[in-house]
């Protein structure tokens, strides 16, 4: 798993979790969950909220339009400022 993770770039997963592959979207919450988890821990400290917000945000990937300019964790980031709009 960890060499595909490596050869397809994020833009390529996220299509592909935008046309349901179950296996795309793992990579993408393995490769940023901790990160995602953090950034969103700065925010709110109630860990069951963390969790929620952040299951919101991985979800979200499947609707949410993919900006290659500012990668992933930033794109991930944006997704994640939208429940607190």
């Amino acid at each position: 798993m960890k060499g595909e993770q490596e050869k397809v770039t994020d833009k390529q997963l996220v299509a592909r979790v935008q046309k349901g592959d179950k296996g795309a979207f793992d990579l993408l919450v393995i490769k940023y969950q901790y990160k995602v988890h953090a950034i969103i821990f700065r925010y709110v400290k109630d860990i069951d909220e963390v969790n929620d917000v952040m299951q919101e945000a991985f979800r979200n990937l499947q609707h949410e339009e993919y900006d290659d300019d500012y990668g992933q964790l930033l794109w991930l980031n944006g997704i994640f400022c939208l429940h607190f709009e």
